[in-house]
């Protein structure tokens, strides 16, 4: 199940399309991409439910979909990480064989080293920081463990997780740090950082080698947690 960046503002299953039809094909898997409500005219929580209500119909009606309920991976790059990192914290998805992050958001404050030391193109903390107002309403806690998986605890039931960072990105100190939590907690199963590259590796895949290369990276990820060994 693949949940789209976009800054929760934009991004849909068209801007995405390639990258799920690239995994399908290079894992053998069947994938859900989630065409979920896109803020300001919809704000949190309303992205967060529509892909919970997602992941329940493909783990509740898994057989009736052709697909086998152990072996579900849960992934989504920025925006879409965050989202799923949000949704795999809850006990029920401890039935996850896996979740694969890409350049997630994980600190809605925004106060990591990188946002002050990224400012080229093509995201600089000044658009980190207007989508999160558009996706948050204005009373939110930003730091609140509803929104900023960073921070939170992870805990040992917590799915094996991919996560990948690049360095030209504001996001990519909580990545990292995300990451090193992941590992603290036994649960991280690779971390990849790309120095010299820019977020939004992965929807570039079709002109940068390296973003093949990150393709087909998760495709090994999700073959390797949904073989019969790894199922749980």
């Amino acid at each position: 199940m693949f949940i789209h960046g976009g800054g929760w503002v934009m991004g849909s299953v068209q801007t995405h399309d390639a990258v799920c039809a690239y995994l399908a094909h290079a894992a053998r898997v069947t994938v859900f991409s989630v065409d979920y409500r896109l803020a300001p005219e919809h704000r949190y929580p309303a992205a967060e439910n529509d892909c919970a209500d997602v992941l329940e119909a493909v783990l509740v009606g898994a057989h009736s979909l052709g697909v086998d309920p152990r072996r579900v991976i849960l992934a989504g790059d920025s925006a879409g990480g965050q989202i799923a990192a949000n949704l795999a914290r809850v006990p029920q998805a401890g039935s996850l064989a896996g979740l694969a992050l890409v350049y997630p958001v994980t600190d809605l404050t925004a106060s990591g080293a990188s946002h002050r030391e990224v400012a080229g193109f093509p995201l600089v903390t000044e658009t980190v920081g207007w989508f999160i107002d558009q996706y948050l309403p204005a009373e939110a806690d930003r730091a609140s463990d509803a929104v900023s998986p960073g921070p939170a605890p992870v805990w040992g039931w917590h799915a094996p997780t991919f996560i990948a960072t690049v360095h030209n990105d504001p996001l990519r100190s909580e990545g990292i740090a995300y990451a090193e939590a992941l590992a603290e907690a036994g649960v991280l199963d690779t971390h990849i950082h790309y120095e010299g590259h820019h977020h939004g590796l992965l929807t570039n895949a079709g002109v940068i080698p390296t973003g093949r290369e990150l393709l087909d990276e998760i495709a090994a990820f999700i073959t390797r947690r949904t073989s019969k060994d790894n199922t749980r």
